[in-house]
C-alpha cells in the first residue's frame, strides 16, 4: 500500500483550491484517507503518552512507599479444563500435572512448558498468588505488566470509538452544510458537501488527537474546522460562478467569430452582385458610360483609369 499520496493528500487538506481536485475521488478514497489520519494521530497520541507512562511508575512507587504492607492476592477455581489456544495448545487445568502434547499447561499452582519450547524436559514455574506493592521493585513490575497487556487492547478500542466519534462530527457538519448551501443558494452537490466535510476534518482529527497528551481541546480544534469547511464551502461556489462566467465569454466570442465570417461572406456576395450588374466589353470598358472604367481582378473591383 503507497502511502506517501495518503500523506500529500493531508497538506492537500489545508488549501481550500485544492477540493475540487479531491471533490472528483472515489467516495471510498475519502473513507480511506479518514480512517488512515485517525489510525495515524493515534499512533502519535500514543507517542507522546509515553512519558506519562513512565511518570505513572513514578507515582505508584511513591504512594506505594506508604503502605508498611500492600498485598494483592490472585487465585482461580476451574468448573473443567479448557484450552486457551488449539496450535499451539495452551491448556488450562485444575488437576493435571504432567505434560503431553501442551505447549503451556497452566494450574492454579504452576505454570508448565518445554525446557526449549518443544523439546526436553518439563519445567514447572510457580504462579505469583500475591503481591506486595509496598515494595518499589513489586510496584515496578506491576506497571510493567500493565501497560504491556492493556496498550495494544487500549491502541484497538481506541481506533473503534474515535473512528465513530469523529464520524458523528462530521454528519453534523454535513448537515449543517446542507443548510449553509440551501439558505446562500449554492450549486453544490450533497456528495460534493459531504467529501468537503470529510476531508476538512483533518484539522480537527490531528490538533485533538495529537494535543490530547498536553491539553484536552475540543472547542477551538472544532471552531478552526468548521471554519475551513465554511471557506472550502464558498471557495467553491466562487470557483462555479468564474467557471460559468468563462464559458459564457468563450461562446459569445465563438459567436462574434462566425458572425464576422458570415458578413465577410455576404460582403464578397454582394461584390459578386455588383458585378454582375454591370455590361462590360471585352477590354474591360463599362458600356454606355462617357467615365472609363476598368475591372480590376486583384481588386475584385472597378477602378477609373
Amino acid at each position: 500500500m503507497d502511502l506517501k499520496p495518503l500523506f500529500h493528500t493531508i497538506f492537500k487538506t489545508f488549501n481550500p483550491y485544492s477540493y475540487v481536485e479531491l471533490d472528483e475521488r472515489k467516495f471510498r478514497s475519502a473513507l480511506k484517507y479518514l480512517l488512515f489520519v485517525i489510525i495515524c494521530s493515534i499512533i502519535v497520541m500514543f507517542i507522546l503518552f509515553i512519558p506519562f507512562f513512565f511518570n505513572a511508575h513514578n507515582y505508584i512507587t511513591q504512594d506505594a512507599a506508604h503502605f508498611e504492607n500492600l498485598t494483592i492476592a490472585s487465585a482461580f477455581v476451574l468448573k473443567e479444563p479448557f484450552d486457551i489456544l488449539s496450535s499451539p495448545l495452551i491448556r488450562v487445568d485444575m488437576q493435571q500435572q504432567n505434560m503431553t502434547n501442551e505447549f503451556l499447561l497452566i494450574t492454579p499452582d504452576t505454570v508448565s512448558h518445554r525446557q526449549y519450547l518443544v523439546l526436553g524436559r518439563q519445567v514447572d514455574k510457580p504462579l505469583i498468588k500475591s503481591v506486595d506493592l509496598a515494595s518499589s521493585e513489586n510496584a515496578r513490575m506491576l506497571v510493567g505488566l500493565a501497560v504491556i497487556f492493556v496498550v495494544p487492547s487500549l491502541f484497538f478500542w481506541s481506533i473503534i470509538l474515535f473512528t465513530i466519534y469523529f464520524s458523528i462530527i462530521i454528519f453534523l457538519t454535513f448537515i449543517l452544510g446542507l443548510i449553509i448551501t440551501g439558505s446562500f443558494r449554492m450549486d453544490i452537490r450533497a456528495r460534493s458537501v459531504l467529501k468537503a466535510a470529510m476531508y476538512s476534518c483533518t484539522i480537527f482529527i490531528i490538533l485533538q488527537l495529537v494535543l490530547m497528551p498536553f491539553f484536552r481541546l475540543f472547542w477551538i480544534p472544532l471552531i478552526l474546522y468548521w471554519l475551513l469547511f465554511f471557506i472550502v464551502l464558498f471557495s467553491r461556489q466562487i470557483q462555479s460562478k468564474d467557471k460559468e462566467k468563462t464559458k459564457g465569454a468563450g461562446s459569445s466570442k465563438t459567436g462574434d467569430i462566425f458572425s464576422h465570417k458570415s458578413s465577410g461572406s455576404s460582403g464578397q456576395k454582394n461584390k459578386a452582385d455588383l458585378r454582375d450588374q454591370y455590361d462590360v466589353d471585352e477590354n474591360g470598358n463599362l458600356k454606355g458610360s462617357g467615365w472609363k472604367k476598368r475591372f480590376d481582378e486583384g481588386n475584385d473591383g472597378y477602378v477609373e483609369l
